[in-house]
């Protein structure tokens, strides 16, 4: 795999914990707090700007707000 690729893995229901099975996931939070680091995308234009989390191998669960 290249070292600029990641694949996630999401959560298929809003609020629920990620799957085990895969080591970097991604997920939506609606009624509850964000699990793992949360996109703020959404108080920016819905733009990433300089952020690159969804591309770091560091961060093992991005939550996006649900909208």
């Amino acid at each position: 795999m290249p070292k600029n690729l990641i694949i996630r893995v999401s959560t298929i229901k809003f609020d629920k914990t990620p799957p085990k099975f895969w080591k970097w996931t991604s997920g939506v939070h609606k009624d509850k707090k964000p699990i793992g680091r949360e996109c703020l995308s959404y108080i920016k234009s819905n733009e990433c700007g300089s952020c690159r989390a969804c591309w770091d191998h560091r961060v093992k669960h991005i939550s996006y707000k649900e909208h």
